[in-house]
């Protein structure tokens, strides 16, 4: 996923989907290490809440868009029925997304925010990563898509294109309304070759009007800021200060407070990364005269380690750092932990790999259900659409993707299908989803069907026998009296 390892400065590791790289070593040499009860530093923290904050969403980060679908869609129902999660991180990647100039690849995105939905799961992109054909740097080079172009008349047109692609992606994905530009932009293990403040400037200005031109009630975060008084290039705090310079309008902050070496969250390491750091950042927006903008908090968290001690320790940590969010900083809005469930390399999960509850993931539950049980939510109440016999309108295909240019004998082969109604110009709430698939004539098996407020998907598997033969399909949605088909062909092998 996106941050520093927590339990261990001196071994910094990139996590990003499956393929973390090792970051560069970072030594620190401290003289004296002078240790303080975080509560003796709330005189810094207290700054009060934004009188717009709406009320703390809490949920991990999954960045379920870098995993299979199938390892996506169990961790979503997953972190829904064993950790009770509001809200579900992912990075939303350009160089992924849109490998060719002007040619973009939703389909797995929009899996992932169909299976969100349905879980009752609200989503979070954090926009980043840069093709090769838009930064000029070659795929071989370590990290290729961290970084962004230094020359300026490179950097204008870098920004053209990645603003696109977030307007793109807003206008795709109208129901998702909490984002993050970059990720930790003030160090330089994700900002290449080095971190700039004013060159960030400029894209989070971009990005976010893009955003809030398709979508108005849309939170746009800074992308998370790790370091925030010890980073490694720029701390977090002095690149949130040298932002209020540029002048930008800013809807949140996001933070990576992870404390140093992975002490608890209520212990002070003077000269440190501490988890009260948070205060910091919102004492300099309320004196900057920015109390409407937000603090969100989008990675944080410990490794269990090995052994029964360390998954406790995790545990503690985690139920008091939950805590310290809804006393001591109640002003946060949004609250991501780092991670999920645990992975090759990386056992910060709330989960195990095979999604069982950690100690850590029966604290998180216990907090959510303590929490939510005092003060319930109010989902609002679902309308669907329905259909208006005085003004007729017409099913359109918003897109269409197939799982693969060609179907693998033993896997299943999937269609989606997203479709608009013409006179509202919004996803269909509703309807009712066909969908054939036959090779030479004999019907495949149908393995999963759904619809989701306009992403429908059908899966079929595919038999030995079907190899080296074409498949034939259709999917259609019929609702009222309109109908939309969208016909397909593809080869097995």
């Amino acid at each position: 996923m996106l941050s520093v390892d927590p339990s261990d400065r001196s071994k910094q590791a990139v996590r990003f989907g499956d393929g973390g790289t090792m970051r560069q070593a970072r030594s620190v040499t401290l003289g004296l290490l002078v240790l303080t009860l975080a509560v003796a530093a709330r005189d810094s923290s207290s700054a009060t809440a934004s009188p717009n904050a709406p009320r703390m969403l809490v949920g991990v980060h999954q960045d379920a868009v870098a995993h299979s679908y199938d390892h996506a869609r169990a961790a979503i129902r997953a972190a829904r029925d064993r950790l009770n999660v509001q809200v579900s991180r992912s990075t939303l990647r350009w160089n992924l997304v849109e490998r060719s100039r002007g040619e973009f690849e939703w389909s797995h995105a929009d899996l992932v925010v169909a299976e969100l939905e349905a879980a009752g799961i609200e989503p979070l992109f954090a926009l980043i990563g840069s093709p090769t054909w838009a930064n000029g740097v070659d795929a071989g080079v370590p990290n290729s898509e961290f970084y962004v172009p230094v020359e300026q008349a490179s950097f204008n047109r870098w920004l053209t294109g990645f603003t696109t692609f977030a307007r793109e992606a807003a206008r795709r994905y109208r129901e998702v309304s909490l984002w993050e530009v970059w990720n930790e932009p003030n160090e330089h293990f994700f900002w290449l070759p080095r971190p700039n403040s004013s060159r960030y400037a400029q894209v989070y200005r971009a990005v976010s009007n893009a955003i809030h031109t398709e979508n108005p009630k849309a939170r746009v975060a800074v992308g998370g800021l790790s370091g925030i008084a010890a980073g490694c290039c720029i701390s977090g705090l002095d690149f949130t200060r040298r932002l209020i310079a540029s002048g930008i309008e800013m809807d949140a902050v996001a933070l990576h407070p992870y404390p140093s070496n992975g002490h608890p969250p209520d212990v002070h390491v003077q000269w440190e990364d501490n988890f009260d750091d948070i205060g910091k950042v919102r004492q300099l927006l309320d004196a900057s005269g920015l109390r409407q903008v937000e603090v969100w908090v989008t990675e944080w968290g410990w490794s269990s380690g090995s052994g029964p001690r360390g998954a406790e320790r995790q545990a503690t940590y985690t139920t008091r750092s939950l805590e310290m969010l809804r006393d001591q900083f109640s002003y946060v809005s949004v609250a991501i932990i780092f991670l999920d469930a645990d992975r090759p390399g990386y056992d910060h999960g709330l989960l195990t790999a095979s999604f069982e509850p950690k100690p850590a993931g029966l604290a998180f539950l216990d907090f959510q259900r303590s929490r939510l049980a005092a003060t319930p939510l109010k989902a609002p109440a679902r309308k669907l659409a329905t259909p208006n016999a005085t003004k007729p309108f017409l099913l359109v295909v918003g897109g269409f993707w197939l799982t693969a240019k060609s179907g693998r004998v033993g896997k299943p082969f999937g269609a989606t299908m997203r479709v608009i109604r013409s006179d509202t110009g919004k996803p269909l709430a509703d309807g009712v989803l066909v969908a054939r698939a036959t090779v030479q004539g004999r019907r495949l098996e149908l393995v999963r069907k759904g619809a989701y407020r306009g992403t429908l998907e059908a899966r079929w598997l595919l038999p030995a026998w079907a190899k080296d033969k074409t498949i034939s399909g259709s999917i259609t949605v019929r609702y009222g009296s309109a109908t939309v088909t969208k016909r397909f062909g593809a080869h097995v092998r």
